[in-house]
């Protein structure tokens, strides 16, 4: 699947937005990335396989907005 395809899909609390510059990490490799937003509102780019493989859920804020009993998504 090209990277492009990837806007608009949903991965735990963050949807895609569009494709940002590639991430480097501390060892030099390239890893692809997306600008993604929160259901909170944050926009965080976040790096391809971070949220393919479910590392990356959301920013952090998930604790902070969703109390028991309340559903999202398919989460309750």
């Amino acid at each position: 699947m090209k990277n492009s395809e990837y806007v608009g899909q949903t991965f735990g609390l963050w949807t895609i937005l569009s494709v940002a510059p590639n991430k480097i990490s501390p060892c030099g490799t390239s890893r692809a990335a997306f600008t993604c937003q929160c259901v909170c509102g944050k926009v965080k780019d976040v790096a391809k396989t971070e949220l393919i493989n479910g590392r990356s859920t959301n920013c952090g804020c998930r604790g902070m907005f969703l109390k028991s009993g309340d559903k999202y998504q398919e989460w309750t």
